[in-house]
């Protein structure tokens, strides 16, 4: 009987896979120029998205919803990224990350002196195009 309450909180976690596992995202947006903003989007693997903005610490305030497939579609394509970095900001920046093994990958790019790969910049094509066409509600409570 010591062992009931263990039992009982481990059969709670596997019935609620969102609070046991981390769900796949990935993180695109762009930033800079003279007012130093940054807008980004938060993409889940079951399609929902969150947008958000602000200059140090971006406050996720509207949520939407794309297409799971599409959303697991796009996840899919992190495979085709560089295995390298590309860390090549400028004035106006654009990036992608996303969660690696032990630590967050970010790709960043706008410095037109460096050639940004084929497969980042579709990535980023493919998923802007997809919240742009988006209609976003209101948070509430605005996520961090």
């Amino acid at each position: 009987m010591k062992f009931l309450p263990y039992l009982i909180l481990i059969l709670f976690f596997s019935a609620q896979p969102e609070l046991s596992a981390q769900p796949e995202y990935l993180v695109f947006g762009k930033g800079g120029g003279l007012a130093g903003g940054v807008t980004q989007y938060r993409l889940l693997s079951s399609g929902k998205v969150y947008k958000g903005s602000g200059m140090v610490d971006v406050l996720y305030a509207q949520k939407g919803k794309i297409c799971k497939s599409d959303a697991k579609k796009i996840l899919e394509d992190l495979k085709n990224l560089p295995d390298t970095t590309f860390n090549h900001p400028g004035n106006v920046y654009y990036f992608i990350q996303f969660p690696g093994d032990t630590a967050d990958i970010r790709y960043t790019w706008g410095d037109p002196d460096y050639q940004v790969p084929d497969a980042l910049n579709e990535l980023y094509r493919i998923s802007t195009d997809q919240v742009a066409r988006l209609t976003y509600k209101t948070l509430k409570n605005p996520l961090k």
